[in-house]
């Protein structure tokens, strides 16, 4: 079992890199990162592309904001102000915008640079949206129904922050657009063709949050499951029939983990976003699929549990009958 020891260090390792990338999250949010330092785009929140054609980026997992060139190049890193929220607005004069919470919602102005200019509270404890009054600046509004935030550089007059409605386009000052592509953006020119791609450095990209970093922690769990099964199985078995049936066992169980937490995931994340995003605030259903979106977050793993506890079973029966005719253990079975 010379391979498996190999392939077991080898996903220590990532393990250990894994919950290192995690806890980098928490040092740079207490200590604050290098400006020069490029970051995973984990926890990819929004993006806007000011005035003289610089693209942000901003990261919720380390409260920070990625500054790139029109050619995708990486240019600077920017902390946010602590709290809750990660919106970003530009205008046609070149700041920038960041709506966040911090006990009550803020938006604070930033030069190109981020440099703070200036910082704007929302004094009711009511949803607003927030507009650009006539000499420029961000004044909250209770409009929140009817209020449509723009997904280009503002001007006066405009409602920057609402809801989060940018977060898949964005219309560049050339007429070009910001798409969001996966976790990553494309610069698409009028004619469809991608001309920019934005992204973090492909040897960052394996520690992005929350994929595939997470993959990490459930290495752990399936790599002290492989031992049980290890210890179990070499009992009955040597050489190529205990390496084959390792093998099977890790395939079938890592596509039944892969099947059911896929489906997990996803029916978790419509139902948050249906709740955020389709619901009006006050809603009575809004308390209606609080229910669904209970059962399905406790549910999901008895199921898993349920099906691994069935796929043990059947495999116990093909382990058994992949043993020789000859073998007492077969023949009491």
């Amino acid at each position: 079992m010379c391979v498996y020891q190999y392939l077991r260090l080898v996903a220590w390792v990532w393990i250990i890199t894994c919950i290192g990338a995690f806890l980098s999250g928490f040092l740079f949010t207490l200590v604050s990162a290098p400006q020069w330092l490029p970051l995973p785009w984990s926890d990819f929140c929004d993006f806007v592309e000011s005035s003289d054609g610089d693209v942000y980026v901003s990261l919720g997992f380390y409260h920070r904001v990625l500054r790139y060139d029109a050619d995708g190049n990486f240019v600077a890193s920017y902390p946010e102000p602590p709290g809750k929220g990660d919106e970003l607005a530009a205008d046609l004069q070149g700041r920038i915008f960041l709506c966040y919470k911090r006990g009550r919602e803020r938006v604070v102005v930033f030069s190109r640079a981020w440099q703070k200019l200036a910082d704007y509270e929302n004094n009711s404890n009511e949803l607003v949206s927030w507009r650009l009054d006539g000499k420029g600046e961000p004044v909250s509004e209770q409009s929140w129904e009817t209020a449509t935030a723009v997904d280009r550089a503002a001007k006066p007059g405009d409602y920057i922050f609402h809801r989060k409605q940018r977060e898949d386009s964005f219309t560049c000052i050339d007429g070009s657009r910001l798409v969001r592509t996966g976790n990553h953006l494309e610069r698409i020119s009028c004619d469809g063709r991608v001309i920019v791609t934005y992204s973090s450095p492909w040897i960052l990209r394996p520690f992005t949050f929350p994929w595939p970093m997470i993959t990490g922690w459930f290495l752990i769990a399936f790599i002290k499951y492989l031992d049980y099964r290890l210890e179990r199985l070499s009992k009955q078995f040597a050489g190529k029939s205990l390496l084959r049936l390792m093998v099977l066992d890790a395939v079938a169980s890592a596509v039944l983990l892969t099947m059911i937490g896929g489906v997990w995931f996803a029916g978790m994340g419509l139902l948050i976003t249906l709740n955020n995003d389709y619901l009006p605030q006050g809603s009575i259903w809004k308390y209606v699929i609080l229910l669904p979106t209970i059962i399905w977050f406790f549910g999901g793993p008895v199921v898993f549990v349920i099906a691994w506890k069935e796929l043990q079973k059947r495999l116990a029966k093909y382990f058994q009958y992949s043993l020789p005719s000859e073998s007492p253990l077969r023949a009491g079975a």
